[in-house]
């Protein structure tokens, strides 16, 4: 793996982390990574005050996120329930 996607890998989870911290009210987060031949798995799910995916984000987190993974040429699967939480599913290809 390239040292520039490495980098960019951290900031996404990094803007992730970030989010849940300032936005979820939780206390709990799980992460997973998982490397393979083909790409980059990575999960982030918490159980917290979750949003409405239909409504624009006033904020520049979520954008950068999919800026970065954009740039990566990868995908993200983003689920969340007003009062049930937030899971962000990434795969970037290698």
């Amino acid at each position: 793996m390239m040292p520039e996607t490495e980098s960019v890998l951290y900031r996404i989870i990094q803007e992730c982390i970030t989010n849940v911290i300032k936005h979820s009210h939780t206390n709990r987060l799980d992460l997973s990574l998982l490397r393979n031949k083909e790409g980059i798995d990575i999960t982030i799910e918490e159980i917290g005050k979750g949003f409405d995916t239909k409504k624009k984000s006033a904020g520049i987190g979520l954008q950068n996120i999919q800026a970065r993974i954009a740039f990566l040429k990868g995908s993200i699967d983003l689920s969340s329930v007003p009062g049930k939480g937030t899971s962000i599913g990434i795969y970037i290809p290698l």
